[in-house]
């Protein structure tokens, strides 16, 4: 009786157990947990590099912050007195200032309406037109070489 399921059968050969290997044992030698002194003394520098760096950078900074405060109040100054300057030359050179000086210090004096004389030009609002003359040959040379450049750009 041939007895029928649906279990996969074994195809594969039986495997036979290997002799046990016994694994190969070495010493290691022990590695300390500490750096070498070299190697410390060497990161030691590069902090204290860095941070001199550091140091010396805000320093500067500082010192070219105080340079541009300085140089702001300055201008500041500056722009108050320019204001203060416009303000006096305006009053300076008003008007009425600039009429008393010339009455006081040049000795003039306004004009009288008798002093006011009108002429009459005998030849009226006329325009002279100069005639229209042949132009020479120099000046034809001129006019074709212009037109020749106008036309070349378009």
């Amino acid at each position: 009786m041939a007895y029928r399921s649906n279990l996969a059968y074994e195809t594969s050969p039986r495997r036979v157990p290997l002799p046990e290997q016994k694994p190969e044992i070495r010493r290691v030698p022990k590695k300390s947990g500490y750096i070498k002194p070299y190697k410390a003394i060497l990161l030691i520098v590069i902090a204290v590099a860095i941070t001199a760096s550091m140091i010396y950078s805000r320093a500067q900074l500082n010192v070219l912050n105080d340079q541009n405060n300085k140089l702001t109040t300055e201008y500041q100054t500056q722009k108050s007195e320019n204001v203060r300057l416009s303000a006096e030359l305006d009053s300076i050179m008003s008007f009425t200032n600039v009429e008393q000086f010339a009455e006081k210090q040049l000795g003039l004096r306004k004009m009288d309406q008798n002093q006011v004389e009108y002429i009459s030009v005998p030849r009226g609002n006329t325009i002279e037109i100069p005639e229209h003359k042949e132009p020479t040959f120099f000046e034809k040379i001129k006019t074709a070489f212009t037109n020749f450049v106008e036309y070349l750009a378009g």
